[in-house]
């Protein structure tokens, strides 16, 4: 009970602070000691108590709980360190790759984008760049020659019928990228699509293109060992990215411990109560029938 108490302070702690104070906090040796005792605890329970292996919503509750501990340690800044020793490699926690439209890196940098913490194993190439904006109906204004503004929906078929020398309006056709190409009969006006282009990045190994996606907000590419989200970008003329780079070791694991947590607490408080609603109901009817 004091090591989960331990850990909900610590919780509390690290939410209200800068992240990379928590970071420090808990992949700093005294947190690793505990982690580490919290995982020995765990393990221990499986050989001490009868009852935990009797019971398997109990028994998959507390293997979620290693699960997840031990994912979460193989993630951290000593655990990369460890498994580059033992794989001989050079990955890196995470961090932070800045790419310009139509060049390539493969540089990982700290989050002031200055220091070089890491290089990945493949190249990213940035082929496109481009900021999408959410489409909504919206609202047309129409001011009267009195000055008074009416407005009505800007949706197709909308009509509005006003006094004030407005007459009546009806909206036609809306454009979500309208476009007027002309010609020697005139101009003509279209909605130029914008939905089927090529995706904005390629990863490529070796020469060769291995891999391409749209990076959006929410859905990363997963390629190498390594997530890319998009993080940032040039505010000033959107002719870069920043991608924020995170390692999956222990992710799988970690997953896991939280499906087994699920699976658990249904059978614990959810399965088992009703069979032993079902078993009591039945043994009842049986008594009144003898």
């Amino acid at each position: 009970m004091s090591s989960f108490m331990i850990l909900i302070c610590l919780s509390v702690t690290g939410a209200f602070r800068e992240s990379i104070w928590s970071q420090a906090l808990f992949n700093s040796p005294p947190l690793a000691t505990f982690w580490m005792s919290l995982l020995c605890l765990f393990m221990a329970a499986f050989i001490v108590s009868r009852n935990l292996r009797r019971k398997p919503g109990l028994f998959l509750m507390h293997l979620d709980c290693i699960l997840i501990v031990a994912g979460s340690m193989w993630d951290s800044e000593s655990g990369h360190t460890w498994q580059n020793r033992i794989r001989e490699t050079a990955k890196v926690p995470g961090g932070f790759m800045p790419i310009h439209e139509g060049h390539s890196e493969r540089h990982i940098v700290s989050k002031d984008l200055h220091i070089r913490v890491g290089t990945s194993p493949f190249t990213l190439r940035l082929n496109d760049f481009r900021m999408e904006y959410y489409w909504h109906e919206g609202t047309l204004l129409v001011r009267a020659p009195s000055g008074r503004v009416h407005s009505m929906p800007a949706r197709h078929g909308a009509l509005m019928t006003r006094g004030e020398g407005i007459g009546t309006l009806s909206i036609k056709q809306r454009y979500k990228n309208l476009k007027v190409r002309s010609s020697r009969s005139g101009g003509t006006i279209i909605d130029q699509p914008g939905t089927d282009r090529d995706p904005a990045l390629a990863v490529v190994k070796g020469g060769t293109v291995v891999g391409q996606k749209v990076i959006q907000v929410n859905d990363p590419l997963h390629f190498g060992g390594y997530y890319f989200y998009q993080a940032s970008y040039d505010r000033d003329y959107g002719r870069y990215s920043i991608l924020s780079v995170t390692s999956d070791s222990g992710y799988t694991t970690v997953f896991s411990g939280y499906a087994l947590l699920c699976l658990g607490a249904f059978w614990a408080f959810w399965f088992r109560p009703v069979m032993s609603y079902i078993e009591k109901r039945k043994n009842h009817g049986n008594q009144i029938q003898s």
